[in-house]
């Protein structure tokens, strides 16, 4: 039978899902359709699953013009126009959740081959998932250090210190975690709190305006002290504009990625991007207005350790 005969059409899906989980509200008790459920289960088993990857950046580096991506986010695609958030909310539902963030992982993972010396992939986990068996299976699989976990603020961890006891045996095994979303709600202070981790992802909603809103930028502010405190680093989410960057920049965050730095890809296509029309010229008139980059200190310069 044919993927797209299998799957029904995107049409469908969407409906679906959209009905599921209407303008990204949380899931309710509704009934999945069997077209969606068949959709699903295609995607556990590898069917309609593409991964896509965004470049992650070192900030200062960047605008000195060294544009080498230090990693890449791992970023599920599916056979249909609807948000990937759907597909997952849709999956708990059916409580086939964790076979497909397990289906995600493994084919981010199965694409370390492609991935430059040197440079790492981040995967988006959920706590059932790191506790699992099959997970447990995959990491002993891993090369250190090329692997790293982000835990996302809405996460809901039952049991912390089993949770800890499961992420601090991970990182001995020589993976990175980060806490992803921080800022987004109450929820990621205390997992940066409880949950050993190695970088901190702010999200999009704290970087959008940072460059002219003194709220966020004295939130980015206390973060960045909290990370050199702890002996962690920074990356921030959703960079759209040269003044977002250049403001996070001078803000301590070292790392970055969104949209002006670099969109989601293939890893080809992702390493062949040119960085936006402009960006030279609007870097040096930046550069020679507000901060120079070439005397940072290495803690703002160098790769996460």
């Amino acid at each position: 039978m044919g993927r797209a005969q299998m799957m029904g059409s995107s049409e469908e899906i969407a409906t679906t899902l959209e009905w599921v989980a209407p303008h990204g509200s949380p899931t309710e008790d509704l009934p999945v359709s069997p077209e969606l459920t068949t959709a699903i289960r295609a995607a556990i088993r590898g069917s309609g699953l593409d991964m896509q990857f965004q470049p992650i950046f070192q900030l200062g580096n960047w605008l000195v013009g060294d544009r080498r991506p230090v990693g890449y986010e791992a970023l599920s695609r599916f056979e249909s126009d609807v948000p990937t958030d759907a597909w997952f909310r849709a999956a708990d539902q059916l409580g086939l959740g964790v076979e497909l963030e397990l289906a995600a992982v493994s084919a981010a993972v199965r694409r370390l081959d492609d991935v430059p010396a040197g440079r790492y992939i981040t995967v988006n986990v959920s706590p059932k998932v790191v506790e699992s068996l099959p997970f447990s299976a995959i990491v002993k699989r891993l090369t250190s250090g090329r692997v790293r976990l982000e835990i996302s603020e809405e996460a809901l961890i039952e049991d912390y210190e089993r949770f800890r006891s499961t992420i601090a045996e991970l990182r001995r095994r020589g993976l990175r975690v980060a806490i992803d979303d921080v800022g987004a709600g109450m929820a990621s202070l205390k997992h940066l709190v409880l949950i050993p981790h190695d970088s901190i992802k702010l999200d999009l909603d704290v970087v959008r305006g940072v460059d002219h809103d003194r709220n966020r930028q004295a939130m980015v502010s206390a973060l960045v002290a909290l990370s050199k405190a702890t002996g962690t680093q920074v990356v921030a989410e959703g960079i759209e504009t040269m003044s977002e960057l250049v403001s996070l920049a001078e803000l301590g965050v070292a790392y970055g990625q969104g949209y002006f730095l670099g969109r989601p890809a293939s890893l080809q296509k992702v390493d062949a991007t040119q960085p936006p029309t402009g960006v030279a010229e609007e870097t040096q008139n930046v550069m020679r207005s507000t901060v120079t980059f070439a005397n940072r200190s290495p803690s703002r310069v160098g790769r996460p350790g």
